[in-house]
């Protein structure tokens, strides 16, 4: 069996013999030169130093417990970065809007430190909002920087949403079995199921005003009850069991009427 040599490994970038490195591993001696074996020998057009290494799902090069090679790079050759802070790149704006390139600039001296506010700033001066699923082009800087709907439309803004916000508040409150709800709307029980439970569409307020013509609809499309039901109901003295004989509905549904839980516009 081979043994380990005494002094450790060559480190694949400067040939130094060292021990393993916190964070880098037995290849290297040092982050610096982690970084400095995987990127380009020579700039760019641009100058932007490109990471030959692994590159995640998003285009940005990366390496052991930095995750990115460019928050890396900032920390080998400039100093550590705290973690609520951003390594933002300087060289986006040398790119056309879709090429990812500059995501593998690990150049240093491209780089800066800012907040998510900066970066989503700076995102949106050089257009490279994504037009499917990010905030629009004319927002100003200012309102993409506080808006909580930044990397993905919410609802029935979704390209790929079949629900409005008016069907959710609908459904939320429709009787009947659940497989019925799902195909009026063509759409899975499950569905409906996790809309009624509030598992999803959670930022869909349930205060919405509902007027006598949208009970009219609740009426005829969802409910066995009238109107003159609803309000005979809740004016009257009888307890939910004897309301829900008389009327042949269940219990929980004459108690969600006198809750104002459903038929909210009738009085």
């Amino acid at each position: 069996m081979s043994r380990r040599h005494p002094n450790g490994r060559k480190c694949l970038n400067c040939g130094t013999w060292s021990h393993k490195v916190e964070h880098v591993g037995y290849e290297y001696c040092s982050l610096k030169c982690a970084v400095l074996y995987r990127l380009s020998q020579a700039p760019n057009e641009h100058g932007c130093l490109l990471w030959t290494g692994p590159v995640n799902h998003k285009g940005y090069g990366s390496i052991y417990h930095y995750k990115t090679a460019h928050r890396a790079a900032w920390t080998a050759f400039v100093g550590p970065v705290e973690a609520s802070a951003h390594v933002l790149h300087r060289c986006s704006a040398f790119y056309e809007r879709g090429d990812l390139t500059n995501r593998r600039c690990a150049n240093y001296q491209h780089l800066y430190l800012g907040d998510n506010a900066q970066n989503m700033r700076d995102m949106a001066e050089q257009n490279r909002c994504n037009p499917t699923h990010g905030v629009p082009v004319q927002h100003s800087a200012e309102d993409i920087a506080t808006s909580r709907l930044i990397f993905q439309r919410k609802g029935g803004k979704h390209p790929k949403s079949h629900l409005t916000e008016d069907d959710i508040r609908a459904i939320r409150v429709a009787v009947g079995k659940q497989c019925d709800i799902a195909r009026q709307y063509g759409v899975d029980k499950c569905t409906i199921s996790h809309i009624k439970l509030r598992r999803t569409w959670k930022h869909v307020p349930d205060e919405a005003v509902v007027s006598e013509s949208d009970a009219l609809v609740e009426q005829t499309v969802y409910s066995k009850l009238t109107i003159e039901n609803v309000r005979f109901i809740r004016s009257s003295s009888l307890s939910n069991v004897q309301l829900a004989e008389l009327l042949g509905v269940s219990r929980p549904t004459i108690s969600e009427i006198r809750h104002f839980r459903t038929w909210k516009g009738i009085s």
